[in-house]
């Protein structure tokens, strides 16, 4: 199948099995520390990252969270020409426990930053700018190194 070819194979659903499968897993969990403006921290929350109101383009609430290290904005910063928030991440990939093991490919680790202004005078308007990349690693331990 084209979509489990390396070095970009799909982590998709083939079939779960017969037999009932039994996780803990942290949810929506997020642990931090604020400093004044800044929140540092690490967090397994889905987040929401695009501009659009259906289908987000980078990420989205549709599957669990990513396992992260985050730098945030604690509140939205006033400015002269509006309120600004942003927010860096550093996390891990992992395969889901039915993933189709064709590609051998190793552990990945995914990098992001955004930054969005809300715009005074502009009930409504936000701007923002987003980079999200995601790149093979040659062991876990590498992803937050």
């Amino acid at each position: 199948l084209p979509w489990f070819r390396a070095p970009y194979a799909i982590d998709m659903l083939l079939r779960d099995g017969t037999r009932p499968v039994r996780r803990l897993l942290p949810g929506q969990s997020r642990v931090g520390i604020t400093a004044g403006a800044v929140e540092i921290g690490a967090s397994t929350e889905n987040q929401w990252w695009g501009p659009g109101t259906r289908n987000a383009l980078l990420l989205s609430n549709a599957a669990e969270g990513v396992p992260q290290l985050f730098l945030r904005t604690a509140r939205p910063l006033r400015t002269p020409i509006g309120e600004v928030e942003g927010r860096w991440i550093i996390g891990g990939l992992t395969r889901s426990l039915f993933f189709a093991d064709t590609t051998r490919d190793g552990p990945r680790s995914l990098s992001g930053a955004v930054a969005t202004l809300r715009v005074r005078g502009a009930p409504g308007l936000t701007v923002g700018a987003a980079r999200l990349v995601m790149a093979q690693v040659t062991s876990a331990g590498a992803v937050y190194a």
